[in-house]
């Protein structure tokens, strides 16, 4: 599963970003946030991504947080919102603002939003309150855990609370792989190695 990329930025304009990683210019769709965050950098990024496939389209999202991930996912649950629409709602309010939105159910907040209807605010209330989280972090190390690693161990049959404490354990380790560039991968295959053994 394609889970990020790094790279250089070739362009970042609004809406969408342009990243070249290994002689290939990605084009990625991306919130008004993400843009904020990566307008102006010049040095390596790592951008995270999901990927839309259908029979007949291929499409890159990209987020410069796993907490603004984590948000698109859950958004594109709720009937009516799809991969553009849940863009959007990113480009109107931040993972954090969308918690407290949740908690107070303040649906004016949400209807301020373009191409939010009334009745899309509410099925946001409904599905979302109580269910969105912040991404877990490594302690030491200021990483965000990979939300697919979780989710895979999750799968495999692992509690979900002790597979974020043990990941964030082991992402804090010194002898990990470097989280940049060519050993990205290296680095989040030998996380789930480490999670594997240490889950028993």
């Amino acid at each position: 599963m394609l889970n990020s990329l790094t790279g250089h930025i070739t362009d970042c304009l609004p809406g969408l970003l342009r990243i070249q990683t290994g002689g290939v210019e990605w084009e990625l769709e991306v919130s008004r946030a993400t843009v904020q965050q990566l307008l102006g950098r010049t040095d390596e990024v790592r951008v995270l991504v999901y990927l839309q496939h259908r029979e007949n389209l291929m499409r890159l999202y990209g987020f410069a947080e796993e907490d603004e991930r984590n948000l698109f996912h859950e958004l594109t649950k709720v009937e009516g919102i799809g991969p553009k629409q849940a863009l959007r709602v990113l480009s109107g309010v931040s993972p954090t603002r969308m918690r407290e939105i949740l908690e107070t159910e303040d649906i004016n907040s949400l209807l301020a939003i373009p191409g939010l209807g009334k009745k899309t605010a509410s099925a946001v209330l409904l599905k979302l309150r109580g269910v969105l989280r912040y991404a877990p972090e490594a302690e030491s190390s200021g990483e965000a855990v990979a939300e697919d690693l979780v989710a895979g161990l999750v799968e495999m049959g692992y509690e979900r609370k002790l597979v974020e404490t043990v990941v964030r354990e082991i992402c804090a380790q010194p002898d990990l792989p470097a989280a940049t560039g060519a050993q990205q991968a290296s680095r989040e295959a030998e996380i789930f190695r480490r999670a594997i053994v240490a889950l028993g």
